[in-house]
């Protein structure tokens, strides 16, 4: 009897219990200021008698006073000068196997409202450690009403970590801040971190990273050191049947420099060529450049070649044989790259297949293809990092490597849009998109290792091939004007990532690459011919090019032919948290890109400067050693815009090429790089 007094009771206080929380929780919500919904130039009516400045310290270590404002809990802890990025200390943290935290309770500012975000920088002596933090109020530091920012991966080195203040603002209440805890959690053996800077910061105008003056910023050429020859078909793109043929078409593809096209670009259409048809598009037969010789003549008013996507889908190896011979033989336009299929790996494809009956595929198909003509050469679709459950590329190279001659890997790292929200996005930030040109290496490497593992006779006889990237696809696939803004794909960050992306090819001895696609709505250099937007779709209008487009330019007509070793220091950076596409890059990123060339045919060095800063310049000190005498006088080619996210759809000519001369160029001189810009530097040398 009194056990079940006592259980009616407590489920009466908890009933009351949960309303008064629910109540509290609506209050909290309720009177919280939200700052981002305020107009622009009309303050919130909560934000009158907020103050703000650009950065607000929260501790920086520089006096033993700072060891006061912490708690620690099974962390050793002192100040270091091993190890500093503001001023001369930092806090050392020795965190024991098993992990441990350091805790401010009540000694940092409480009033967080105004400012962009909470940040601190941390040194690792290893990679991959999983820091974690958590910030609470003055109500309730319980897990579920506290912020949560788990497992971090750090890299070894220094980390700029940077949590938006309104993320933050959306668990808790940012007036009454009184809890930020830094620890590690559940980690095996001792690690060694240093945190310094703990501050919150209102403005974009900081730079992280480095704390060195951007005038020290280095940046040194090696021209008598080369590394290894570009291959011109770098500067490639995919070209499919529905897209124009006519001389505004030709003339824009020869001015920016295409060399290639891919063809029938991307899908799997089941194209054959004798006929122009389609098993999978009957709309294809109308379409200007489904037949054969009509495509000969695009790429000879081009001045292309073409890299041939082989109907595996609904051809035969006798069919894809006669392709050959007809173009290698007959019409005397030489093709020497055919891939076989297009993404044969995901069951979105029509010639979808497990590795084993694809490796059979490559092994009937190039033995049919090479009978014909034994100088082509036969690629495989790579299916990267998203099928290693699968083990699709370690079969493919373990039972066919010996008819591969290169793999074509398919590259979107952001995959952001409205289909792909994250964190609440449906478009990348630009620091995002920008950031994952640094990916290339990793997935270079991967490559060649599975080569060497599985295939070791073929290593270093299997190419790397980049046949479909972009950096971003959150374009509309229909968009008639008034023309969407604020798109990643069409905006200058996009172009500075295709730059980063062409230099980084070239770095990683990548030796063909065609970006999607020469033109349509959402992916194109170029709008128009869409069949989404309606009709026959619409033609180009002639004016509106995209900002990648003229990213290829620079490269296809200021880069050299050879690539020579440069080094930048001191580039401050910023850091590219891990997102969910298993392609994009996490980690950091420096703010200054610099791709050396020559040119073989005259004296003259090529430079690609960029600077992904979003809205500062930065000062560059470059350096040309060796015996090579510079002359005075250089020519600059600068791709940049407003800002940004500027872009030119709805808005021709907004982001641009500007052709510059420089004065006073030696083996030594100084150079401001503009904000968020890409430079094309041609250098006279005697």
């Amino acid at each position: 009897m009194n056990s079940r007094r006592c259980f009616i009771i407590a489920l009466f206080l908890g009933v009351i219990l949960g309303f008064v929380l629910s109540k509290t929780i609506e209050i909290k919500v309720a009177i919280r200021p939200n700052l981002k919904s305020a107009p622009s130039g009309i303050k919130h009516p909560e934000a009158k008698n907020i103050k703000t400045k650009d950065m607000l310290e929260l501790c920086f270590f520089e006096q033993k006073g700072g060891l006061n404002k912490f708690e620690k809990t099974k962390v050793k802890t002192d100040l270091s000068q091993e190890h500093a990025n503001q001023g001369k200390y930092s806090l050392k943290c020795v965190f024991p196997d098993g992990g441990g935290n350091i805790s401010f309770y009540g000694t940092l500012p409480r009033n967080w409202f105004g400012y962009k975000s909470l940040r601190l920088d941390v040194y690792s002596e290893d990679d991959n450690i999983p820091l974690s933090l958590f910030v609470a109020d003055t109500n309730n530091i319980s897990y579920r009403n506290r912020y949560n920012k788990e497992r971090l991966l750090l890299q070894k080195g220094w980390n700029d970590v940077e949590i938006p203040v309104s993320e933050i603002g959306k668990k808790i209440m940012l007036d009454r801040i009184n809890h930020l805890v830094i620890f590690l959690w559940k980690v095996s053996g001792e690690h060694v971190l240093y945190i310094d800077n703990i501050r919150l910061v209102n403005a974009n105008k900081e730079i992280v990273g480095n704390k060195t003056d951007d005038n020290n910023i280095k940046i040194s050429i090696y021209p008598e050191q080369e590394k290894s020859k570009i291959n011109p078909l770098l500067y490639g793109s995919n070209l499919c049947p529905k897209m124009e043929s006519d001389y505004h078409i030709w003339d824009f593809s020869k001015d920016i420099g295409i060399t290639s096209f891919r063809f029938p670009g991307g899908g799997s259409p089941g194209w054959h060529w004798k006929t122009g048809t389609s098993d999978f598009n009957p709309r294809m037969k109308n379409m200007p450049l489904a037949k054969i010789d009509y495509l000969i003549k695009f790429c000879e008013k081009t001045n292309t070649k073409l890299i041939m996507q082989v109907n595996i889908e609904s051809g035969t190896p006798q069919e894809a044989a006669e392709l050959v011979e007809y173009m290698n033989k007959k019409a005397n336009f030489r093709v020497e790259y055919w891939e076989l299929g297009n993404e044969a790996y995901g069951n979105w494809d029509k010639a979808y297949a497990t590795p084993e009956k694809y490796a059979r595929l490559i092994k009937d198909y190039s033995i049919a293809m090479k009978f014909v003509d034994p100088a082509i050469k036969i690629g495989a679709d790579w299916g990267e990092t998203y099928y290693d459950k699968a083990q699709w590329d370690q079969i493919i190279i373990k039972n066919a490597a010996d008819y591969i001659d290169f793999v074509s890997v398919h590259w979107y790292p952001n995959h952001i849009d409205k289909r792909h929200v994250f964190e609440g996005r449906s478009h990348p930030l630009p620091e995002e998109v920008m950031a994952n040109s640094m990916a290339i290496p990793n997935i270079v490497n991967r490559v060649n290792s599975l080569i060497e593992k599985y295939a070791p006779s073929r290593k270093g006889k299997i190419e790397v091939t980049f046949l479909e990237w972009d950096g971003a696809w959150d374009a509309p696939f229909s968009d008639d004007s008034p023309y969407a803004q604020n798109v990643a794909q069409w905006s200058l960050a996009n172009a500075i990532f295709y730059a980063d992306a062409l230099g980084q090819f070239a770095e990683n001895e990548v030796t063909v690459s065609t970006h999607y696609s020469f033109q349509e709505c959402p992916f194109g250099l170029i709008r128009g011919w869409d069949a989404g937007e309606g009709g026959g779709g619409q033609k180009w209008d002639g004016i509106t090019i995209r900002p990648k487009a003229y990213a290829i330019k620079l490269f296809a007509k200021h880069f050299g032919d050879t690539l020579i070793e440069s080094k930048v220091e001191n580039s401050p950076y910023y850091y590219k948290k891990e997102d969910w596409w298993p392609s994009s890059y996490s980690g950091k990123v420096p703010y200054i890109s610099c791709y050396a060339s020559k040119f073989s045919d005259n004296k003259k060095l090529g430079l690609m400067l960029i600077n992904k800063h979003t809205d500062q310049d930065l000062n560059v000190e470059i350096s040309i050693s060796g015996n090579i005498k510079v002359n005075n006088i250089g020519k600059i080619w600068l791709l940049n815009g407003p800002n940004i996210m500027a872009q030119n759809d709805g808005k021709p000519e907004t982001v641009k090429i500007k052709e510059i001369e420089i004065n006073n160029v030696k083996n030594n001189f100084k150079y401001t790089l503009p904000a968020h810009s890409v430079t094309a530097m041609e250098i006279e040398t005697q």
